[in-house]
């Protein structure tokens, strides 16, 4: 056999090693563990001290899901926020109401304990690891 004869089997083991290489990257993507947890305020949570931050414990790790975000979805018109009352470090969300998002990535390790400076009943820990 002459070296024409091997050139379309080479082109085409060059277009498999490129798809698979695609294939593998997007897994990849796919697979990669989310960087952020979320906190939802629920609905009602205003009017009911059987309610709280949704998870209320957290327990994330430093450089692998240490943003937190937390999301207002109360519809009774109050605001909230999420606010520490000890930890390593120090966050206010300032006052939340209705679809609003506050955010915030902890880097440094240690617990981390919050509440609704509004609703007292409203309290989250979150303990960031190493």
């Amino acid at each position: 056999m002459s070296i024409e004869e091997y050139a379309p089997d080479r082109k085409v083991l060059g277009v498999l090693i490129v798809v698979g290489l695609i294939l593998a990257a997007g897994m990849l993507l796919v697979l990669q563990p989310s960087t952020e947890v979320n906190v939802k305020i629920p609905d009602g949570v205003s009017s009911s001290p059987t309610l709280s931050f949704q998870p209320r414990n957290l327990s994330v790790k430093v450089s692998l899901n240490n943003t937190i975000v937390w999301t207002d979805s109360d519809t009774g018109g109050q605001a909230h926020t999420a606010t520490t009352t000890s930890g390593p470090s120090k966050f206010d969300s300032g006052p939340l109401n209705e679809g609003d998002q506050f955010s915030v990535t902890l880097t440094v390790a240690g617990t981390y304990r919050y509440h609704c400076i509004f609703h007292s009943w409203m309290i989250g820990t979150i303990s960031v690891n190493p």
